[in-house]
């Protein structure tokens, strides 16, 4: 064999590798998933989970009533293959970005199944929200519409075939692992359900309703939003009427008109966090995040009654 036909013969081994390393890249490279926030970014990483982590858009801290688009965060929507999303009573920094930036997105609010609740009007408050709470992701039931809807799409949008299965197996252990570990909160919390208590601010009536728990009243609509006079001065009357009770305020939120309100009473004071900021990323991190919340609750309740007012930290 000639020098040339060796050579010849080389090169097109060396095209050919390369061809095929080039459409196994394509092949298996993953979606890039990426969450508006914390909550459901742990709702998607347990269905990528073993193919991709799933992003998340807000940082740590942020809220997504109040936020504000940076230029890295809208190079992170153009990177992205599908964002997730509450919708526009959640997250109004996104409504004119997504329409205009190309990338493919799922509200959560719009899917069907999603139970959307009611608030629980009190006093003289006026809902932003109208005649539903957009926490959604505080009831399990809705974090697995949300997971099935994630899952529905990417079976259909990820053409790897090991991705697919992946995410089809993904789904059936986050369902299993949520069936149990809500059932096991349900018990949990059935000994402190009825015991009153107040929540920082408007989020919490799917995990009231989900668990049949009893919140009072919350202390504001938003966290940013300062409340009326008349508003805390109700609270206060009703805590004194609820007597040894719990009050949740939240991790970078602690007004000091709680305090003034609360002087002197005796309650119980916790963090609960609804974005779940320090949970970590993994595939059981909604159910972590859950099985958190519900503990604190529960912890919280089954002190506060003949218990003079602390402040956890």
């Amino acid at each position: 064999m000639s020098f040339l036909n060796k050579l010849s013969k080389t090169l097109l081994s060396i095209l050919l590798v390369s061809i095929s390393m080039n459409l196994w890249a394509n092949e298996t490279k993953p979606f890039t998933v990426l969450a508006s926030i914390k909550p459901l970014q742990l709702i998607a990483q347990a269905i990528t989970n073993g193919v991709s982590n799933t992003e998340v858009l807000l940082p740590a801290g942020a809220s997504p009533h109040s936020y504000s688009l940076k230029i890295s965060d809208l190079e992170k929507i153009k990177r992205a293959n599908v964002v997730l999303w509450i919708g526009p009573d959640m997250e109004a920094f996104l409504t004119s970005v997504l329409k205009t930036s190309g990338t493919k997105s799922i509200a959560m609010m719009d899917l069907q199944g999603i139970s959307k609740g009611v608030n629980h009007d009190t006093d003289d408050h006026h809902h932003h929200h109208k005649d539903y709470n957009p926490h959604i992701w505080l009831d399990p039931s809705n974090a697995l519409v949300m997971a099935k809807a994630i899952n529905a799409y990417l079976q259909k949008m990820d053409t790897n075939k090991l991705h697919r299965q992946q995410y089809a197996k993904n789904l059936q252990i986050f369902e299993k692992n949520l069936a149990i570990a809500d059932e096991k909160n349900k018990q949990l919390l059935a000994d402190v359900r009825k015991k009153p208590f107040f929540v920082f601010h408007d989020a919490y009536s799917h995990l009231q309703d989900h668990y049949g728990l009893n919140i009072v009243d919350y202390f504001t609509i938003t966290p940013q939003q300062q409340p009326g006079a008349k508003h805390l001065e109700h609270i206060r009357q009703q805590l004194e009427k609820a007597g040894a009770c719990s009050i949740f305020i939240e991790p970078d939120f602690r007004p000091a008109y709680i305090s003034r309100v609360i002087k002197g009473l005796p309650v119980t004071v916790s963090v609960l966090d609804p974005l779940g900021t320090n949970i970590p990323l993994t595939a059981n991190g909604y159910i972590d995040f859950i099985n958190s919340l519900v503990a604190t609750i529960h912890r919280s309740l089954a002190r506060s009654v003949n218990n003079p007012y602390q402040l956890a930290a």
